[in-house]
């Protein structure tokens, strides 16, 4: 995805997952982002000004980044 597609899709918001274990000191934490776009909560309105982001802006969930480490 480049910032031209961003504005071709009139997107307010895209969100991108960096799936990480790299000295975080747990395992498995690469797979955090795959876990948020599972919930069911995150499309929700805030609880504290009842906003319904989903409703007033164009999201989008742009996948992961991939990760190339080299040492």
């Amino acid at each position: 995805m480049y910032p031209e597609d961003l504005v071709a899709g009139d997107v307010d918001i895209a969100i991108i997952g960096i799936p990480n274990d790299l000295s975080s000191g747990r395992r498995n934490t690469k797979f955090g982002p795959r876990a948020m776009r599972a919930l069911d909560t995150i499309a929700t309105p805030d609880i504290q000004t009842l906003a319904d982001p989903i409703k007033v802006l164009s999201v989008v969930a742009s996948g992961d980044m991939e990760i190339r480490i080299s040492f």
